[in-house]
């Protein structure tokens, strides 16, 4: 029951009092939909005209009581016919996807469940660039304690069942801000918006948001998506190659950007260039995962990227990767060296290598020590049980079955010869990147020695 003083002028109570059979689906939707519609309704049905949602339909029944006296809904509730749950749920589906109803539900559940909605507000969620990096720049050894920060609001916000937002926007000083938002499900962009800027002015009294600058971007972890595998280094190993060979493997898809000639920037390099490394916009995570039809096999998908175990910000994205396997492929010292000592369009020599004593000179063989790198990303949370560490001369050596054994341990079948040669497929571990000449080789090695 529920009193509601312009009523009376209709029904000659200012009680209304009203009783639902809420048939399971819907009570989540009740307090939050249906009885403020309820109350709408009758201020319409007496000559008012809120900002009105539609009536609750097939969700409710109405009945009539005395002033003051809401225990007559006892006897009342006795008689009433259950509701129709198929209408009631039709009814429900079709008024959410009105933006006025979803915008009423939406400030309801902020209401309701204010402080937790509160506590997972704020963290910083500004998109990173790739040389931010503890490794390379100890100025922002600070970035995984905001990193975390973001993560554990992220978690806590699913936890309740609600949606992580990234909100942009500029004060009227243009200061720019790139908050995480948690929201409830099917808020529009509205309702984070004014839900931002009633917090923003709590905590900051005089701040006040640009109009127009408001811009909303629904995040995700990274864990969630549609990703089996990653070849997470070493650089200058065999990873292209590999990744090559794996590909042409029927049932595993290596993600790339088709002008990359290194087989890299899968899902637009999202582990590089994303929001605080953990999360991304939901958008990026490419298709949603399905189920394969009867008869034909599963794709696995998966993306090369050498970063992931060679920087610190990587290995804390391994960390996080719980639904993927990881590939690591290594080779002699010397011939990593080597491979590393230029690109196509310029190789250098040892003595720029090493610095030659000049001020920036430097070569951080940490990037190719493996057993480190893995058990710091061992120390951060990643299951080793998920890595395979391959040799380069042992894929060599062992050809077409090696390439079995990889794609047998990623989750596809094994193929084989005559099915491989009918695919087109190489049975030797094929050789791609070669770009340093046999004279340019030669003078490395002499020098070297």
């Amino acid at each position: 029951a529920a009193k509601v003083p312009e009523a009376a002028r209709a029904v000659g109570t200012s009680w209304l009092h009203m009783a639902s059979c809420i048939p399971p689906a819907c009570v989540l939707q009740y307090g939050a939909v249906v009885l403020p519609r309820i109350l709408e309704a009758k201020l319409i049905s007496v000559g008012q005209t809120p900002h009105a949602l539609p009536p609750a339909g097939p969700c409710t029944i109405e009945v009539t009581g005395q002033e003051g006296s809401p225990t007559n809904l006892t006897r009342a509730l006795s008689g009433l016919v259950a509701i129709n749950d198929a209408a009631c749920q039709q009814h429900l589906a079709i008024s959410f996807q009105e933006n006025s109803c979803a915008l009423k539900h939406c400030f309801f559940q902020f209401f309701a469940r204010r402080h937790r909605f509160e506590n997972t507000f704020g963290a910083q969620v500004r998109s990173t660039p790739i040389d931010l990096d503890a490794d390379i720049n100890p100025e922002v050894r600070d970035t995984p304690a905001y990193v975390d920060a973001a993560v554990k609001h992220y978690r806590s916000c699913k936890a309740i069942g609600a949606n992580y937002f990234g909100a942009a926007f500029h004060t009227v000083d243009f200061v720019g801000y790139e908050l995480g938002v948690c929201a409830p499900t099917g808020c529009p962009k509205e309702g984070i918006e004014w839900w931002t800027i009633s917090i923003m002015s709590k905590w900051y009294p005089g701040v006040g948001v640009a109009t127009g600058s408001f811009q909303v971007t629904e995040l995700a972890h990274i864990s969630e998506a549609n990703l089996q595998w990653v070849i997470a280094g070493v650089s200058r190993s065999g990873s292209t190659s590999l990744a090559a060979w794996l590909n042409s493997h029927p049932e595993v898809q290596v993600l790339v950007d088709p002008k990359n000639i290194c087989l890299e920037g899968g899902l637009d390099y999202l582990f590089r260039r994303s929001y605080m490394e953990h999360l991304l916009p939901r958008r990026a995570l490419g298709p949603p995962k399905k189920r394969p039809r009867p008869g034909r096999p599963k794709l696995l998908r998966g993306i090369k990227d050498g970063t992931l175990s060679q920087l610190a910000r990587g290995r804390r994205v391994l960390a996080e990767l719980s639904q993927v396997r990881v590939l690591l492929i290594v080779k002699d010292w010397i011939e990593w060296l080597k491979s590393s000592s230029g690109n196509r369009s310029r190789h250098v020599s040892l003595a720029e290598h090493f610095g030659n004593h000049s001020r920036d000179g430097s070569f951080d063989f940490q990037k190719a020590n493996l057993a480190e790198n893995l058990r710091e990303a061992q120390r951060l949370g990643l299951q080793l049980e998920r890595v395979k560490v391959l040799h380069l001369e042992t894929l060599r050596a062992e050809g077409f079955k090696m390439l079995n054994r990889v794609a047998n341990w990623l989750g596809a079948r094994s193929l084989n010869h005559s099915d491989a040669r009918a695919l087109g497929m190489s049975l030797s571990f094929p050789s791609r990147n070669g770009w340093h000449s046999t004279s340019w080789q030669a003078s490395w090695w002499q020098e070297l020695c």
